[in-house]
């Protein structure tokens, strides 16, 4: 259990999770949203998919004409959460009480003055 929270804590991981999130977000925005079938098969029709594979029934079987209430999408978002709450936790706070108990000593200001006779 503590391996798969510490894997989760990984920022890589979490920045991972972000640019998937950062991708969707940009389908989802290219691709208009919550629109009728019909729509969709006027403007992705199966004849001439754009970039050679999008067409109706793609998006109708990824579910891109909803993205932003679909479960898979809220479920990235969900342990995109999870991942920065088990960072702040597992790492973030230990480092923190680690950086409390050093103390740094200041060294006095040494005054030098130069005399020209």
């Amino acid at each position: 259990m503590i391996k798969n929270l510490r894997n989760l804590a990984d920022l890589r991981f979490a920045i991972s999770l972000l640019l998937l999130i950062a991708i969707i977000i940009t389908i989802g925005s290219v691709i208009e949203q919550n629109q009728q079938i019909e729509f969709y098969k006027e403007n992705y029709p199966i004849e001439r998919p754009i970039f050679g594979f999008i067409t109706w029934k793609f998006i109708q079987f990824f579910q891109l004409q909803n993205i932003y209430q679909n479960f898979w999408f809220l479920g990235i978002l969900c342990l995109f959460g999870v991942s920065l709450i088990s960072c702040t936790f597992l790492q973030q706070f230990p480092i923190l009480r680690f950086s409390r108990r050093c103390h740094f000593y200041k060294k006095k200001k040494i005054d030098f003055e130069i005399k020209i006779n």
